[in-house]
């Protein structure tokens, strides 16, 4: 007779991710020729419509443009604004990741930087970070930490993108709710550190092991993010800095939160 399976334990509602090496450890043999190889292809795409840009702007030199030149010629003018500011990311993302310096590491007001990177990407990427709703809580006195701005930008640049990416389609409670739930950006102290945790609601459950997340190349969406580097340059920056990061998910009633929590080195250690 089998075996009752009534007593079974139910899976866990909460998993929690940490990254199993430091990232000068992941980034050796063949996963650093891997990433040589997709950086190697990723340039690529930015020069090919560079050079459609160019051959369109000698059709229309040389006089011998057709009617339609105009529309080729925005289609290509927008083309490559976009490429470029992808590859722009793209330079930034390799430069985080591989570089160990640490910059002008000074005691840094968190939550400004957080409101300085929102509204940059908003500027540049209007049709992604328009529609990511933000909902900060911040402890008073604001929390500073000890890091170079640049790369906190940077960190929350790849939390933000990560969030907008999860919350694009939120319909979670009706077919007619079409705005997407707030993403709430909390930063505060614990001990003699500084905390910040970005927190989006997403109706899907992530794909992968919460632990592989921190590995490069982790990604589906091979339009979009061809690299896959978010966590991985956030633990880089992170760890450069004497800090560490986690991420945890959660089944809630709304959905399933997704939270990244990354603890920096707060004054006292300065």
């Amino acid at each position: 007779m089998p075996m009752s399976d009534n007593n079974a334990q139910p899976e866990s509602s909460i998993r929690v991710g940490k990254a199993k090496l430091p990232v000068a450890k992941i980034l050796e043999g063949e996963t650093l020729s891997e990433l040589i190889h997709k950086i190697g292809h990723e340039t690529g795409n930015p020069l090919t419509s560079i050079i459609s840009m160019g051959t369109v702007l000698s059709t229309i030199s040389s006089g011998s443009s057709t009617n339609n030149i105009l529309e080729k010629t925005l289609k290509y003018s927008n083309s490559i604004i976009d490429e470029a500011w992808r590859i722009s990311r793209l330079n930034e993302r390799l430069v985080m990741l591989l570089s160990r310096r640490t910059g002008n590491a000074t005691l840094t007001e968190v939550a400004p930087c957080a409101e300085k990177t929102i509204k940059k990407l908003r500027g540049r990427y209007k049709k992604i970070f328009k529609p990511l709703k933000l909902e900060f809580e911040i402890e008073e006195p604001s929390p500073k930490a000890v890091i170079d701005e640049l790369q906190l930008m940077v960190i929350f640049s790849e939390l933000f993108t990560n969030a907008a990416e999860a919350t694009k389609d939120n319909s979670l409670n009706s077919p007619k709710q079409t705005e997407t739930l707030p993403t709430k950006v909390s930063i505060y102290s614990k001990e003699k550190n500084v905390v910040l945790e970005v927190t989006s609601i997403s109706k899907n459950k992530c794909p992968y092991e919460l632990d592989s997340l921190f590995d490069p190349f982790v990604t589906k969406d091979t339009d979009k993010k061809p690299i896959g580097l978010c966590l991985t340059v956030c633990q880089a920056i992170a760890e450069r800095f004497g800090g560490t990061i986690e991420v945890k998910e959660e089944l809630t009633p709304k959905g399933y939160t997704f939270k990244s929590i990354i603890t920096l080195a707060g004054k006292e250690l300065l």
